[in-house]
């Protein structure tokens, strides 16, 4: 079975789960966090993972718990003279030196004008890691609301000389491209389509304001992707 790691991607803003330690590798799964600040392994803020889906050949969202290990090295003997970052599995941050206290809010410019003892620097490193989580939180909530918005918008087929998908850009009138009156989740979009969908037209699905795919009705008599075979599960439409 084979090794698989997940980091963050400073390059990308997104955790990544790669056979490689590398950006240029296979990526399995990635979720956004262009801050790098909130950690898979803790519970919340949730972050939104998209997994490879071999047979459609895409990214789909999908909901994965990841656990911390306990098997790797412990951290208690590690120098943090030598560490650019404070890993998460060390001691509370109570439990810190006063010099490894001084040394991460210098990292992270943080004030500590008025601090006179390590209690004050301590109570400002709370502080400040109490905002950063703030943050996040709000962050994740603008991603939630954009995540579970699914956007239709439609244009009229053509022979293959045009192969771009439709856009939401309502200015843009090229190939009667539109907006749906879409109101729904992914799992209303087929159902949508089969009672209002227009067979001579493609239709573009997306996440917020993100293409994810297209689906039009197929010489198989069907809603599905362009080139679609049938499977039971469009046959039982």
């Amino acid at each position: 079975q084979p090794n698989l790691f997940m980091f963050w991607s400073q390059q990308y803003g997104d955790w990544k789960i790669a056979e490689r330690l590398q950006d240029d590798g296979a990526c399995l799964a990635f979720a956004e966090d262009m801050k790098g600040r909130m950690r898979p392994w803790i519970s919340h803020p949730i972050l939104r993972w998209r997994l490879w889906e071999p047979s459609s050949r895409r990214f789909v969202p999908r909901r994965l718990n990841i656990e911390a290990s306990s098997d790797g090295p412990s951290g208690g003997n590690t120098n943090m003279q030598d560490d650019d970052e404070v890993p998460w599995s060390r001691p509370h941050w109570s439990e810190w030196s006063t010099t490894d206290l001084i040394r991460w809010c210098e990292r992270r410019r943080i004030d500590l004008s008025g601090c006179f003892d390590r209690e004050a620097v301590l109570d400002r490193v709370i502080q400040s890691a109490k905002e950063d989580m703030a943050d996040a939180e709000d962050d994740t909530r603008r991603e939630d609301s954009q995540f579970h918005v699914v956007r239709i918008a439609s244009r009229v087929k053509t022979d293959g000389s045009y192969t771009r998908p439709p856009t939401l850009d309502r200015r843009n009138s090229l190939f009667g491209n539109r907006v749906e009156r879409f109101q729904g989740v992914e799992s209303d979009i087929l159902p949508w389509l089969y009672r209002a969908g227009d067979k001579s037209r493609l239709y573009g699905i997306f996440f917020g304001n993100e293409f994810a795919y297209s689906l039009v009705w197929t010489r198989y008599k069907f809603w599905g992707r362009p080139g679609a075979r049938p499977n039971r599960y469009e046959e039982s439409w």
